[in-house]
């Protein structure tokens, strides 16, 4: 009897063996993933060389950084690689093939066809030669490398735990890293809407921010094919002039909507779980992301579980690094989001590179309404300076306060560096902007440009306005000044015949001299007792009024 009832029950384990073995077999996510040459045009119109990934199974266009790939805790991961370089003799040896590897998971198993694994599995060697003399072997490949001229392999990694992984190239990764081979994994636990298998870890919404840089010099020695030569043995001196988050810098450009990266990123809605954002780097160096007014929580590195969350304003991200970083954000806002080693800048020009926005849901992410009113006096008349009035309004695109306002003669000058313009701001609604504008300031094509900034950072686009300037100057002031507190001084031209035949008058203060051997008009009024905002000046040969700001230009 006892004999029997342990035969039953070695029965039932096996049977409940066999049924986790059977619920337990890993279902495998696959992706093609199509690797070609490509160019990438920074802001500055530099065309640099890249390698581009594309996800041959879904749109297959061509991308940089990688498509970001997704699979879940227990899968097998099964890429199947399709190497569109040409099959180069490099100086380094890969002949531009190319391998697979995901760092925080073991190695795959490297097949051609798919399901038959490859003989010889680990890592490649090469023999490198000095002065014609064999030396030490070197890795060349941590696994087995896809040939160039579309040559095809599958790497089947087994996904074992959740987090963020970067998969990148494993063969001569310094450079091929560089060059694109590179991109975001993420790896979800059971529940898919946590980071890691604990319910601290939950989150509503995610984001990815992967860090990466470009070596122009670098990039255009791999496709030039002297990368290894003595023009540019290695990548020892390492110099990038270009900064990226998700492939592309922080740019100014005010002509093509399609190109402001300085749009925010969204992020969802404030409150609840927040988001979870997945920080990456594919650079060769360290960056330091900083919320300069916000604090994050850090819960995981590497895929890695932290046993309690750091908060923080700003992360340390080393080469290779990942990080899993929650952000509650308790109002609907744009937020800054920079590099702390301030890697801020398109290859020397400010602003640029590192520096990001992100949008929580209903947050203000357009600028005001910007259009001009009109100009005092005429342009036509001739006479400067001019006084441009117009307007700013923010109601339809999110009510936030008119807080600036300025003109260019260029409208590519980026937001900020114009001139600014005066006006009752701290309103969504400002109808009194203000320039005073010399006519020798108005550029060739007789156009210039104003744009507005709200409270929440965003600028209108630049609108254009065109001035008829006139042939003739009759009045013009030059300058104004106010000095010692309590001296008043105001110097203008009139081209009245013969010269010196005007009078001039500044209204409220008196009349003007004529300074031969300088060939203008100079007014010096003493005792004044404050500073004026504007002075008046009016010829009585022409007629002509021109009022002028206090000091100017």
């Amino acid at each position: 009897m006892p004999n029997q009832t342990l035969r039953k029950c070695g029965v039932v384990l096996l049977a409940v063996v066999l049924l986790a073995a059977m619920s337990g077999v890993a279902s495998s996510v696959t992706y093609t993933l199509r690797v070609g040459a490509d160019n990438v045009v920074m802001p500055d119109n530099a065309v640099l060389p890249v390698w581009k990934i594309a996800d041959a199974g879904a749109d297959n266009i061509l991308r940089f950084p990688g498509p970001t790939l997704v699979g879940t805790v227990g899968d097998n991961l099964v890429i199947t690689l399709v190497n569109g370089l040409p099959a180069d003799n490099t100086p380094i040896g890969t002949g531009n093939g190319i391998s697979l590897v995901i760092p925080g998971l073991a190695l795959p198993v490297v097949e051609n066809p798919a399901g038959s694994p490859l003989p010889g599995q680990g890592p490649v060697f090469f023999t490198p030669l000095v002065d014609n003399v064999p030396v030490t072997p070197r890795v060349l490949s941590f696994t087995q490398m896809t040939p160039g001229d579309n040559g095809t392999r599958t790497y089947r990694f087994s996904l074992s735990k959740p987090g963020t992984f970067l998969y990148q190239s494993g063969a001569d990764p310094s450079v091929q890293v560089q060059m694109g081979i590179y991109g975001a994994l993420i790896v979800r636990p059971a529940n898919p809407a946590q980071a890691y298998d604990n319910a601290s870890t939950a989150f509503d919404n995610e984001a990815v921010l992967l860090y990466s840089a470009i070596d122009p010099f670098l990039h255009h020695a791999v496709a030039d094919n002297t990368y290894g030569t003595e023009a540019f043995p290695s990548t020892i001196e390492y110099e990038p002039k270009y900064f990226l988050i998700n492939g592309k810098p922080y740019q100014n450009h005010p002509l093509d909507p399609f190109v402001q990266h300085h749009d925010p990123m969204p992020i969802g809605p404030p409150g609840g779980n927040g988001t979870l954002l997945r920080f990456l780097n594919a650079d060769l160096a360290a960056h330091a992301p900083s919320f300069p007014d916000t604090y994050v929580s850090v819960i995981g590195e590497d895929a890695n579980l932290l046993s309690y969350p750091r908060r923080n304003h700003t992360l340390l991200l080393p080469a290779g690094k990942t990080l899993d970083v929650l952000l509650v954000p308790p109002a609907a806002r744009k937020i800054p989001l920079i590099d702390r080693r301030l890697f801020v800048n398109n290859n020397g020009t400010y602003p640029g590179g590192m520096l990001a926005f992100l949008g929580v849901q209903g947050a203000d992410a357009t600028g005001p309404a910007t259009a001009f009113t009109s100009f005092t006096p005429d342009p036509a008349t001739g006479s400067s300076p001019v006084i441009l009035t117009a307007s700013a309004v923010d109601n339809a695109a999110g009510n936030t306060p008119v807080v600036a306002a300025e003109w260019m003669t260029d409208n590519t000058v980026r937001e900020g560096a114009g001139n600014p313009m005066t006006g009752t701001f701290g309103t969504p609604s400002v109808a009194d902007l203000t320039a005073f504008i010399p006519l020798s300031a108005i550029p060739a094509d007789n156009t210039i440009w104003i744009r507005s900034e709200d409270a929440e950072g965003n600028w209108s686009l630049p609108v254009p306005v065109v001035v008829t300037r006139g042939a003739a100057s009759p009045l013009v002031v030059t300058e104004t000044n106010f000095v010692g507190g309590q001296k008043l001084i105001v110097r203008a031209t009139s081209n009245a015949v013969p010269a010196g035949s005007d009078t001039l008058t500044v209204t409220g203060f008196g009349t003007m001299v004529y300074r031969s051997g300088l060939g203008i008009y100079e007014g010096e009024f003493w005792r004044v007792n404050a500073r004026p905002a504007t002075v008046t000046v009016t010829s009585t040969a022409t007629g002509a009024s021109v009022t002028a700001p206090v000091p100017y230009p």
